[in-house]
């Protein structure tokens, strides 16, 4: 330093900042809404890459008899078989990286070639919910909330309560019922379901059958964190009535809809070895060939589905209108 204490350099104590600046290698991904078809469902992989149309043949059994006589030829026993068809689709998604970006991303200590994969994989994973929940226009690909097939919903019981304001001393959302209330209309909907088996299925041998129950992320704590008047568990009502570990609920943000309300459906997973409903994908996730360019590569990803099959619909019921709409 000058004797004079005069600096030619501009007078500074401090650091430089990005010496003192740590950036953690970890990378906290933006967390989306919940994609639980496959939960709700279940999945499997029917038919192959190549196929337009997915069928399936319903064999009905005709019983025919008469008395017995030695020497008159018997009424005969047949089989009638009829189809069902599913259309599929295939969607695409792409990434691009180039050698430059890439480098400065590995400087940033940022993934960059693997965060584009996920969100390839993330878009996939998008297309193959919505498939199988609301199907895909224009073609005969159905969806949870769409398949003509499936019988109609119900709607919730209503209770009287002359000290209701605003609905003339009804009860019929579940914002205003208690958990009794709401239970009610859980065993409402699941003896539609056993009313749809025909006979069938009673409520002693449905016990043994794993069921889902299926609700709007909205009613979540409704369904399940809410006693009744005498301040009786809901879970342990729902093993009287399910059966004890023979249920399982799956909460689904599609079944809040905003025109017709939240939506309750109850599902018996599978009946003398048949699957009630699946997700029927061709392709889950497939990569295709790395392209590459003067200084950059390309990859196309794409999936193929043919959205939800409902093999034996008289084993799902629902009901509907359990909120109010917010829109008109």
């Amino acid at each position: 330093m000058p004797p004079d204490g005069s600096l030619s350099t501009a007078n500074n104590n401090g650091w430089l900042l990005s010496v003192l600046q740590y950036v953690s290698p970890e990378t906290v991904d933006v967390i989306y809404g919940a994609m639980n078809a496959g939960r709700a469902f279940g999945e499997r992989i029917i038919g192959s890459s190549t196929d337009r149309v997915i069928t399936w043949a319903n064999a009905e059994q005709v019983s025919r008899r008469g008395a017995y006589d030695d020497f008159a030829p018997p009424p005969l026993s047949d089989v009638n078989y009829d189809y069902d068809q599913r259309e599929t689709r295939r969607e695409m998604t792409g990434i691009v990286y180039g050698d430059f970006e890439t480098d400065m991303a590995g400087r940033s200590r940022l993934n960059l070639i693997q965060d584009k994969r996920k969100s390839a994989a993330l878009s996939m994973a998008k297309f193959l919910n919505e498939a199988a929940l609301y199907g895909l226009s224009g073609q005969s690909t159905y969806g949870f909330l769409t398949d003509p097939n499936l019988p109609p919903a119900i709607t919730p019981a209503v209770w009287k309560d002359a000290t209701t304001p605003g609905s003339g001393g009804n009860i019929v959302l579940w914002t205003d019922k208690n958990g009794y209330q709401k239970f009610e209309d859980v065993r409402r909907t699941y003896n539609q379901l056993l009313q749809q088996s025909g006979s069938m299925i009673d409520i002693s041998q449905s016990r043994n059958l794993k069921k889902k129950i299926l609700i709007g992320t909205s009613l979540q704590n409704d369904i399940i964190g809410t006693t009744n008047e005498y301040q009786f568990d809901m879970a342990k009502q729902y093993d009287a009535l399910f059966g004890q570990g023979m249920w399982e609920i799956v909460a689904l943000p599609e079944l809040d809809d905003p025109v017709r309300g939240a939506t309750l459906a109850i599902i018996i997973e599978e009946y003398q070895g048949v699957k009630t409903c699946y997700c029927g994908h061709q392709l889950k996730y497939q990569e295709g060939r790395i392209e590459t360019h003067s200084t950059h590569y390309s990859q196309k990803v794409y999936a193929q589905t043919a959205g939800f099959f409902g093999v034996r619909p008289f084993l799902i019921a629902k009901m509907t209108g359990l909120t109010a709409p917010t829109q008109p």
